[in-house]
């Protein structure tokens, strides 16, 4: 138990502190890591400084093991400029007031990022509004939950970097401004409403899930692909720059009976290579309601029923099957 409550009191960590098997609890008025916290072995963590004046500040390190949790507590002001790195069964909690920025955070498999709001466990939502993060990593079995909130990835003029090595994110809006989604591996993005650009990788799939609005969506790599898991689903106010100089791009649907609408506000281009919209099961439907601009390559159709109501413009020996 660290205690040092009276306006002046601080504890500083610029070496090592290795917490396993019990619970620690700091209660000086300010707390700051320069060093390593390592969590192991159902530890657990919480940071009991609040009120005026409070600070929690983390240039170092702090790694949470499996089953052990880091409660950040409620500081008048919390800021990260280092790393959190969450392994599988391990957990941060943020108490969602202060929050001035949230720096470099690694969630891997089964790894949990959570807000606690007036007691209440609930996904991050930054006082419904705005969140600053530096890097953040999601991996294979990882959740990374905006709860309806915002992912602002402008923490300054290194810009911010959102990975996803697999792992979902879900339920909110993200404004990428000077930062960067990168798709280094197949991965989810569920309840996203808004979203800046998006470039799939080579051999790398992405599934939408209830809905995804983004200005551009680039499948030009080799064997990009974007997958679709609602019954019906719609990609609007976008653009979708498919094929490429090699291999192919992917437009597929996961689910049975399902309908894709290009919606009209929606602009489909390809400018070479080769495009394979996929929807083979019974019922599965292709809908265009925008501008399909298909310039120079190969377009293979193989949902079981087309339609377009808007326009659809072949040029430069494109071929559509």
């Amino acid at each position: 138990y660290g205690y040092g409550g009276g306006a002046g009191g601080v504890l500083i960590n610029q070496g090592q502190m290795n917490l396993a098997g019990g619970a620690f609890s700091n209660a000086s008025r300010s707390f700051s890591n320069a060093g390593t916290i390592a969590l192991s072995n159902w530890e657990t963590f919480t940071a009991l400084n609040s009120g005026v004046g409070s600070t929690f500040d983390n240039t170092g390190l702090i790694s949470i093991g499996a089953n052990s949790v880091f409660d950040t507590g409620t500081p008048a002001r919390f800021s990260n400029s280092g790393t959190f790195a969450i392994a599988g069964g391990g957990r941060l909690m943020l108490r969602d007031n202060g929050i001035a920025a949230l720096g470099a955070v690694g969630i891997t498999a089964g790894g949990t990022l959570e807000v606690n709001v007036n007691g209440v466990a609930t996904p991050l939502s930054a006082l419904g509004g705005v969140a600053n993060f530096g890097t953040t990593q999601v991996d294979y079995g990882a959740t990374f939950d905006l709860g309806a909130g915002t992912l602002d990835m402008n923490p300054g003029a290194l810009g911010s970097l959102l990975v996803m090595s697999g792992g979902v994110v879900r339920n909110g809006i993200i404004l990428p401004h000077a930062g960067v989604l990168a798709f280094q591996s197949n991965a989810t993005l569920d309840n996203i409403t808004d979203l800046g650009p998006v470039t799939v990788g080579a051999n790398t799939y992405v599934v939408v899930s209830n809905g995804l609005r983004a200005p551009t969506i680039d499948l030009t790599a080799a064997n990009a692909q974007l997958y679709f898991s609602d019954t019906n689903a719609t990609l609007d106010h976008t653009s979708l720059l498919m094929g490429g100089p090699s291999g192919y791009s992917y437009l597929i649907e996961q689910a049975g009976s399902l309908t894709l609408t290009l919606g009209s506000h929606a602009v489909l281009t390809q400018t070479t290579g080769s495009v394979y919209a996929q929807g083979g099961a019974a019922g599965d439907a292709l809908t265009n309601q925008g501008q399909m601009n298909l310039g120079g390559g190969f377009f293979y159709d193989q949902y079981t029923s087309f339609t377009t109501t808007g326009t659809m413009a072949l040029s430069n020996a494109e071929a559509l099957y």
